[in-house]
């Protein structure tokens, strides 16, 4: 059963007393992902530390039993309780057992457990996207990137859910302050509820609530990227990968940046626009000016080039590779353009 994209958020937040057998979560976006993999799993059961009520289900393990799914999906919890099972990226082998269990619709009827599948971006033609689609016991949740509207909406709710009066300009203030990563959102605005402890929001609250940690974080990474400092500009992506970045994420916040200078140097080099005039035309945030100032002095067009072909590289094999751990393939990068 596919599920259109501007149902998702409703469905989600009543997916617990849907009469589904579980859900497919899938798409280009890994902090979408996350996000919808973490409300939903708590959903169905609040704690996700219980062994007696969540299973996951490995490929070893469906390599060695082939129907380890359906006895986990009509088994009972010893203590009772409806129970989850999460599988991840499914191979071939769980992807059957999953189409096998589906198609018996009169007995996947009678049990109240719940089927989490968590998948990278699939195509149409992928037989895990088909089956969660036909089946209208299953939801098919497709998680692309938010436009900023969608975000904005997500920041209101999640503003409400914590008991915080959302005011237009503190929506505006953290959209840009936190651009569209929802864990990333969720946890900061679930920081700034208990900072405030009932008291009205205001923009300068915020950033007494959440400081600027992870923008400094970024623009240190950033900054050590462009001078070629290696050794820490790895360090620093390996904590932001670790705290709430996806490697997306990180690819758009460097390439955002790297195409602002892209864009000054050419003026400067090129159309021959005065220095100070190419910096103004970026609209940039005060506290990087002095060092976008640096790095457009200290790199060429030809560095920059490459590295924007490069990011634009890492992303297609970061969306179209599931056997290689994203973060290593960001490593290789940084390694490969700080050479």
């Amino acid at each position: 059963m596919k599920i259109a994209p501007y149902q998702i958020d409703q469905y989600i937040k009543n997916i617990a007393s849907a009469k589904i057998a579980g859900a497919l979560i899938f798409g280009p976006e890994e902090s979408i992902i996350s996000h919808n993999i973490q409300t939903i799993a708590k959903k169905i059961t609040p704690d996700l530390t219980d062994p007696f009520l969540v299973t996951h289900l490995s490929k070893d393990r469906f390599a060695q039993d082939n129907s380890c799914l359906a006895d986990e999906f009509y088994s009972m919890s010893m203590l009772g309780g409806r129970k989850l099972i999460m599988i991840k990226d499914p191979d071939a082998t769980a992807t059957a057992s999953l189409k096998s269990l589906l198609a018996d619709k009169d007995s996947v009827a009678k049990s109240e457990n719940f089927i989490l599948v968590q998948a990278g971006d699939l195509d149409k033609s992928s037989s895990l996207r088909k089956a969660a689609e036909e089946y209208n016991s299953f939801a098919a949740i497709a998680c692309y990137e938010d436009d900023e509207r969608t975000t904005k909406n997500f920041i209101e709710n999640e503003l409400r859910k914590n008991e915080v009066d959302p005011q237009p300009d503190c929506i505006q203030h953290l959209f840009d302050k936190l651009g569209k990563n929802r864990q990333i959102i969720a946890n900061e605005i679930y920081k700034i509820a208990t900072y405030l402890d009932g008291a009205d929001i205001e923009p300068d609250l915020i950033d007494r609530a959440i400081g600027d940690q992870a923008a400094i974080s970024t623009n240190e990474f950033i900054n050590n990227f462009v001078i070629k400092n290696y050794a820490i500009a790895d360090e620093q992506s390996k904590y932001l990968l670790k705290n709430g970045f996806d490697s997306i994420t990180l690819i758009r916040f460097l390439a955002n940046y790297l195409q602002k200078l892209y864009q000054a140097k050419t003026a400067t080099d090129i159309a021959n626009i005065d220095f100070e005039v190419a910096i103004k035309n970026q609209k940039l945030f005060f506290k990087v000016e002095a060092e976008f100032r640096r790095h457009l002095k200290l790199i060429t067009l030809e560095h920059l080039k490459s590295w924007l072909q490069g990011l634009q590289n890492l992303e297609i094999k970061i969306k179209t590779t599931s056997t290689i751990n994203q973060k290593l393939l960001f490593a290789i990068f940084l390694q490969d353009s700080l050479k």
